[in-house]
């Protein structure tokens, strides 16, 4: 790896891409809050009937209808008596009586509406538990839903962060082998040139870039290989090697120490 952190050095490092956050999920507090009053509300309604205030709703014959009835009788006999006084009759006779039947059927009218009223609030308070208690379901359905979807979304962004981070790995590679290559070629080119001219300059700096472009790294053998392979032959009426003359006269430098120091580049 410490070619690659090389690499990512001289090109400006890691892929922006890995600073890119995907947002955490967020729940509201108004959501939970509500979800859980509606849920112990409705269970209540169901298995426990409302609360002192609402439960009216649901009863007959409560002590507000019956303070209700006494207050009309009332009002019905106080009309009649004033009726009788205009008409200039007291009440006396059948009056008393006829009040007292008209006055029971009245009643039993206004108690049998409040006993149906009573059943009829009784199964609105029963459908209103249900439904609640079915809202609440379907609203924490939908927010596991959405949460559901958020996390597979949240995934998609993570591989196709990973996927364009190793793509641009990969690019930074493909440079740094390129710039590998590009110095490979220039040093075997001056080795080449060093040890068979210039023919031996431009097989060289071909073998350099090669070598050293395709990812196969340094080593003294390659320099050795390119020396080998592009140093002029050796003239059989000669009792020296010009390639080897050559080498010795770079900067005065004689061929062993030459040598050495291609080898100390491994």
């Amino acid at each position: 790896m410490a070619f690659f952190d090389f690499v990512k050095d001289i090109f400006g490092g890691d892929s922006k891409a890995t600073e890119v956050k995907y947002p955490s999920w967020y729940s509201d507090p108004n959501f939970d809050s509500t979800q859980e009053f509606l849920k112990t509300y409705s269970q209540d309604l169901l298995t426990k009937g409302p609360n002192d205030y609402f439960a009216p709703i649901g009863e007959y014959g409560t002590p507000e209808f019956l303070n209700f009835i006494n207050a009309t009788n009332s009002q019905t006999l106080t009309g009649v008596d004033e009726a009788l006084a205009r008409a200039g009759r007291g009440r006396g006779g059948r009056s008393g009586e006829i009040a007292a039947d008209v006055l029971g059927e009245r009643n039993a009218a206004l108690a049998y509406q409040d006993y149906i009223r009573a059943m009829k609030g009784r199964q609105d308070l029963l459908g209103i538990g249900i439904n609640t208690q079915a809202d609440v379901r379907d609203a924490a359905f939908k927010n596991q839903g959405a949460k559901n979807d958020f996390n597979v979304q949240g995934s998609v962004f993570d591989f196709m962060k990973g996927a364009y981070s190793d793509a641009f790995d990969d690019k930074q590679f493909e440079r740094g082998w390129s710039f590998l290559g590009d110095i490979g070629s220039t040093v075997g080119g001056g080795i080449g040139f060093a040890a068979g001219g210039p023919a031996g300059a431009a097989m060289g700096s071909q073998m350099g870039g090669s070598a050293f472009g395709g990812g196969s790294g340094s080593s003294s053998n390659q320099w050795l290989d390119i020396i080998s392979a592009t140093k002029k032959p050796v003239s059989e009426s000669s009792t020296t090697t010009p390639g080897v003359s050559n080498i010795g006269k770079i900067g005065g430098t004689d061929a062993d120490m030459i040598m050495k120091i291609l080898a100390s580049l491994n």
